[in-house]
């Protein structure tokens, strides 16, 4: 929606003649629209291309908008949907390996995940298991359900139920998008794994996927073995 607003308004700038009115001096007229690219490749932004005529040639637009050039990049700056880094895993604690057979993966997630003292003190000695946990959306936010974390050999009293529903920190935009895919279209939520950061902190990657049926399996398995004959053949070709 960000793009398509922002698309819309550089269009509006071109196709109407819009010219911007810079200190007085100068009019900016809308040439092109064009596109920039990061050296990694992996952030692409999109500008309007201006040209400077001077008051001074004669030209004057009947009605200058008077719109300053700090002003028309306040306006559109928020509009550029900034694409989120991929998730750094330094250290993985607990990994669903089987989902990726079971699910089509649409869509994954980095989500936070609200712990006690004693849990990541547990999860930092590599203890924790999701094979068995699910995600599920409900008025008060996302929450990791049958996730099992052991107590912590040294925490007492204080410790903590190993299978308690924890809560995922999610923007609100995202949790809206969750909550439609699951109702509308019968996705279903599947934590891939727990893990810590560059910075320390514990994240669960949750995908937004959908259920495989009997005849997808099958096509897995077959694609799986034959990836493994490929790279038998390939290893006894080097040899």
């Amino acid at each position: 929606m960000a793009k398509l607003r922002l698309e819309a308004a550089a269009f509006l700038l071109l196709s109407f003649g819009a010219v911007l009115c810079f200190r007085g001096r100068q009019y900016l007229v809308p040439t092109r629209i064009f596109r920039t690219r990061h050296a990694s490749g992996s952030r692409s932004k999109r500008f309007v291309a201006f040209a400077a005529l001077p008051a001074s040639n004669g030209f004057s637009p009947r009605e200058p908008p008077g719109l300053a050039l700090a002003g028309l990049h306040a306006y559109i700056a928020p509009l550029m949907a900034r694409p989120r880094p991929a998730p750094e895993k330094v250290k993985t604690v607990a990994e669903n390996r089987r989902a990726r057979f079971d699910y089509f993966i649409e869509h994954t997630y980095e989500a936070g995940i609200a712990l006690t003292g004693t849990e990541v003190k547990s999860l930092r000695f590599g203890e924790g298991s999701i094979t068995e946990a699910y995600a599920e959306v409900s008025d008060s936010g996302v929450w990791l359900v049958n996730s099992n974390i052991p107590e912590f050999s040294h925490g007492n009293r204080f410790n903590h139920e190993p299978k308690r529903p924890r809560k995922l920190l999610l923007h609100e935009r995202e949790i809206n998008k969750l909550h439609g895919a699951v109702a509308r279209e019968g996705m279903t939520l599947v934590p891939l794994s727990i893990y810590f950061n560059g910075r320390g902190r514990a994240k669960v990657e949750l995908a937004l996927a959908k259920g495989k049926k009997t005849h997808d399996k099958r096509e897995s398995i077959k694609e799986r073995d034959w990836k493994r004959e490929q790279g038998r053949l390939l290893r006894g070709s080097r040899d």
